[in-house]
């Protein structure tokens, strides 16, 4: 048994009480036991232990969600570090592969690896004979306000401090049935199978998020908890007219802001919805809101269990700042970075997020301190993905910006320079970008608003899009 390790515990528990009992079921329908469970993830870390290098990251590279959740898993058991990735475009997966110090990888056969990245053969089983001191590691790729990606450094500890806070916010039961919707290289998505393993429910995995194959799951498998971004709400209430399903007992909100219409129109069916905040630097949610008729728009609740959050207002007389947030899932750093300063078990971090707290101790937020927008819960860089942009011929200029939205949280829009028409565009994005960058409006424009400077003036470029999606209303 690696040091330091409970999820590794939390895995040979169930295998030791619960053999017999389903544990995961994987997009095609096939089922493990947790006995099958752990033994074909003690025969993977094995193998890993014996052909993968300990001194780099394992990027793990799939497209099917409970098979990366799985690898992870592993990797972990391993003592080596993972890199969990779902398929990306070529340049966007050197990119991050290439800021990781990744050389080595696990990926389905479709996936062209950049020049340097060796596939981990796993032909044999050996049993590792290990004598270096290993620590299991979990990278989770971030994008911060320099445009640059940074990797968030977690472990098993993090981990199940996560995964604990929220069994006890929720109480969360061996009964408990979960859908995992989410990408797996998010938190929010990988965090579900974790929370699993500690209460020693069930999951079913999702690769593709559809809204009918969704409630069709919830309502023959009598599921209980899921995790959802707003927008993946919006598309199930779309999908059927109906009361939420009966065997619904929590159904979580991240990701984004939660709008007031959807809330109201998601109670009206009786969806028990439960507002969340958090980010991958704290390995998923540290808050809680259950929302009711009292509820309203910017509150993501109390703190969980053993976490403390604090405000870092911008003067003597301010209410609002930046939050901060103490607890034992807070990440250890970004890789390459100094560490996150420490107690016992506690680390802080002080996030872009702005927030005060009110008079019952909930977090109300208030937007962000830095230029980050955030659609359908995946954080995007304006500043990268103009540069990205540039790259379409015909676009002399880029200008990214957003627009609220009751759904996405925020819808990006484009405005350009160049004699080239949307339609183009919007072909060159599927080709190039994953789909939560593609813009959803694309505007020409005769020059971007700019600064006496020089630099993109960003807030009349908000204006502009504001003026635009008023026009639309």
């Amino acid at each position: 048994m690696l040091p330091d390790d409970p999820v590794s515990d939390w895995l040979e528990k169930q295998h030791r009480q619960r053999p017999d009992a389903v544990a995961w079921t994987f997009p095609d329908g096939n089922a493990l036991t947790w006995q099958a469970l752990a033994e074909r993830v003690d025969a993977l870390a094995r193998r890993l232990a014996t052909n993968a290098r300990s001194d780099t990251p394992i990027a793990l590279i799939m497209a099917d969600r409970g098979a990366l959740a799985f690898h992870v898993l592993a990797t972990l058991r391993a003592g080596l570090t993972a890199l969990p990735l779902h398929p990306l475009p070529a340049s966007r997966l050197a990119q991050l592969l290439a800021g990781s110090g990744c050389i080595q990888a696990i990926a389905d056969p479709d996936v062209t690896l950049p020049p340097g990245i060796a596939r981990i053969p796993l032909t044999t089983g050996v049993p590792a004979r290990r004598t270096e001191t290993v620590h299991p590691t979990l990278l989770l790729a971030t994008s911060g306000s320099s445009g640059k990606p940074h990797f968030a450094r977690h472990g098993p500890r993090t981990l199940a401090a996560s995964a604990r806070a929220t069994a006890a916010a929720l109480e969360l039961q061996t009964s408990d049935r979960w859908l995992a919707c989410l990408p797996m290289d998010h938190a929010g998505g990988l965090m579900i199978p974790v929370r699993v393993l500690a209460t020693g429910a069930r999951v079913h995995f999702l690769n593709r998020f559809d809204p009918c194959r969704a409630l069709d799951l919830v309502r023959q498998e009598g599921i209980t908890h899921v995790s959802l971004v707003p927008a993946m709400l919006h598309a199930l209430l779309a999908a059927d007219d109906g009361p939420a399903p009966a065997s619904l007992q929590a159904v979580l909100i991240g990701g984004g802001p939660l709008s007031k219409s959807l809330a109201d129109a998601a109670q009206a069916r009786g969806w028990p919805l439960h507002v969340t905040w958090g980010m991958t630097e704290t390995a998923s949610h540290v808050t809680l809101a259950k929302v009711d008729g009292n509820w309203q728009p910017g509150c993501v609740g109390r703190p969980l269990p053993g976490v403390h959050l604090d405000i870092e207002p911008a003067g003597a007389d301010d209410v609002v700042g930046r939050v901060k947030v103490t607890g034992p899932m807070v990440m250890h750093g970004y890789l390459g970075e100094q560490e996150l300063a420490t107690d016992a078990i506690n680390r802080t971090l002080i996030t872009s997020d702005l927030g005060r707290l009110d008079e019952a101790g909930r977090l109300m937020l208030h937007g962000r301190a830095d230029t980050v927008l955030n659609t359908g819960g995946h954080l995007v860089d304006p500043e990268r993905l103009e540069a990205e942009l540039l790259a379409c011929p015909g676009i002399v200029a880029a200008g990214v910006t957003a627009v609220e939205d009751p759904v996405w949280g925020e819808r990006l829009v484009l405005f350009h320079e160049g004699d080239i028409g949307a339609g183009v565009i919007e072909d060159w994005c599927r080709a190039h970008l994953p789909s939560w960058e593609r813009p959803r409006s694309i505007r020409r424009i005769a020059a971007l608003p700019r600064t006496r400077t020089g630099k993109l003036d960003r807030a009349r470029l908000r204006e502009l899009a504001a003026g635009i999606h008023d026009a639309w209303l």
